[in-house]
């Protein structure tokens, strides 16, 4: 447990590390008036209620992280002028219900969204939201730029630590939820993971304006449609993943990125085809004859019966000729027969 106060050269700012204790009890409204609280860190505890709703108001809070706890309850309503510098909010592992607060997408400063594996419902509020750069950010806020140039550093790591938010990561993970619907989602992410929701609707084309996308997991959903063909616009796209939306269907896109996907970024998609599945998207089911026309096949059905009664008596006269030429060549050759 550590509790500093940091100087620097606009004021003094305190940080918070409460993380894997085995704390419990409830998290008093007081933390949100500590004067100066930048840093809060409470994970790996089984601390349980709800989270303080003075948090969304501590103007100096830059980074929050009570991931795996017992805490429920909504998620305080961050954004807008309340925090304006916060840029990582870490609520992965607890017990919390309602909806995502559509104030998040204010935060203009925000790198890491991680709130999956809890109860929520309802859409993702997301129309805008920019990933933290130097250019985004205040003058005075020098750590946040510091940070969010160390997150673009560290993304690589964390993706192969299967997706695990890092304290200086740039991960948004909104997974195992209850999401209905996605909203139009615009530019900033550095990486995109929504996994094991209930989301609907047809994968938005909107996602390939999000240059700087690195990773992207809409995998164990319900999503609708195609491949959208303008992700291949997303040449920074390190990791894509779409399994087991057993709706989606289509061609998967071909080029940029997408020849380097292998068959489990597609998986549990049975009407997908292409590349790198080995199912085509040309049908190679055998090909019925044309269906004949009424009248050629009355002329068709007469003509046999003509063939038929020509063969039959085809036949009768054979074996009557047969019969004359034993009687002839009997008559001639054994008249003692007679």
């Amino acid at each position: 447990v550590t509790c500093s106060w940091i100087e620097t050269t606009y004021g003094k700012y305190a940080t918070v590390s409460l993380q894997n204790n085995l704390l419990s009890g409830t998290l008093p409204e007081s933390l949100g008036f500590l004067s100066g609280l930048r840093y809060l860190s409470l994970s790996g505890n089984n601390f349980s209620g709800s989270i303080p709703a003075s948090l969304a108001n501590a103007k100096s809070l830059q980074f929050l992280d009570a991931s795996f706890n017992k805490l429920t309850g909504k998620i305080p309503s961050f954004g807008g002028d309340g925090t304006p510098y916060l840029w990582a909010i870490i609520l992965r592992e607890n017990e919390l219900d309602g909806v995502i607060p559509p104030g998040v997408t204010n935060l203009t400063g925000l790198a890491v969204l991680d709130v999956s594996r809890n109860r929520l419902s309802g859409s993702i509020p997301f129309t805008r939201f920019i990933t933290s750069d130097k250019s985004s950010l205040s003058p005075r806020n020098e750590a946040i730029a510091d940070k969010a140039r160390w997150s673009a550093l560290r993304l690589k790591q964390i993706l192969a630590n299967n997706g695990n938010v890092d304290v200086m990561g740039s991960l948004t993970d909104m997974s195992l939820n209850s999401f209905s619907q996605q909203d139009d989602l615009s530019v900033g992410f550095f990486s995109l993971n929504v996994s094991h929701n209930m989301l609907t609707g047809p994968i938005p084309k909107g996602l390939a304006n999000i240059s700087k996308l690195e990773w992207l997991d809409l995998s164990h959903n319900q999503l609708t449609g195609t491949i959208p063909s303008e992700l291949l616009q997303l040449t920074s796209l390190n990791s894509f993943n779409v399994s087991i939306n057993p709706s989606l269907e289509g061609p998967i896109p071909q080029g940029a990125q997408f020849y380097t996907f292998t068959n489990s970024s597609f998986i549990g998609n049975p009407d997908l085809c292409g590349p790198p599945l080995t199912k085509s998207c040309y049908s190679s089911a055998p090909v019925d004859p044309p269906e004949e026309n009424p009248v050629n096949a009355t002329n068709s059905s007469l003509l046999s019966r003509i063939k038929e009664k020509v063969s039959l008596e085809a036949i009768g006269i054979g074996y009557a000729i047969g019969f004359m030429v034993v009687g002839y060549f009997f008559n001639h050759y054994f008249p003692y027969l007679r």
